[in-house]
């Protein structure tokens, strides 16, 4: 998501401007084997009319769901996600995009998760948003330590096995 068009202007979409607030949606998985139902599902029924998605990773994935999304959004108008990771893992990322849609007049509400029934509009808020997008980003670097772990470890057990066949 490090890509310098979310932080800048942003297009708007082609609706009248006195069309009202609207909710928009936005679902991303990261793996094609991932279902991304569930994330659809609570969307809807917290009632986004429209909703974007995207297949790639939180970290290093091209997002142009997210960023029709945003093309989208209006001033008055409520950014929705599942869970704040949904958006990115990366804590810069999660901040500038947090900033740069209070500049422009929208919200961002998170259906699950950390900021669940916080309003991120006030101070409490924006502190509570800020300690989830750590948390977000300290998840995403434990889940990569692990994955390194147990790929040295199995390196290890294919070299073992082959020193013992050669004994």
């Amino acid at each position: 998501m490090t890509d310098p068009n979310l932080h800048g202007s942003w297009q708007t979409a082609s609706e009248p401007l006195d069309r009202g607030a609207i909710k928009i949606g936005y679902a991303r998985v990261s793996t094609p084997g991932q279902n991304i139902d569930l994330q659809m599902r609570a969307l809807k029924a917290a009632g986004c009319g429209v909703i974007y998605a995207d297949r790639c990773s939180g970290l290093t994935g091209r997002q142009d769901g997210l960023r029709a999304a945003l093309a989208r959004c209006r001033p008055g108008d409520e950014l929705v996600v599942w869970r704040l990771d949904r958006l990115s893992r990366c804590f810069v990322d999660l901040i500038n995009l947090y900033d740069a849609l209070a500049m422009r007049g929208r919200k961002l509400s998170v259906l699950s998760g950390r900021l669940k029934h916080h309003d991120a509009d006030c101070a409490e808020g924006r502190a509570i948003f800020l300690i989830s997008a750590a948390l977000a980003m300290l998840e995403s670097e434990l889940i990569r330590e692990r994955t390194m772990a147990g790929i040295e470890a199995a390196r290890c057990v294919s070299l073992f096995e082959a020193f013992a066949d050669t004994a």
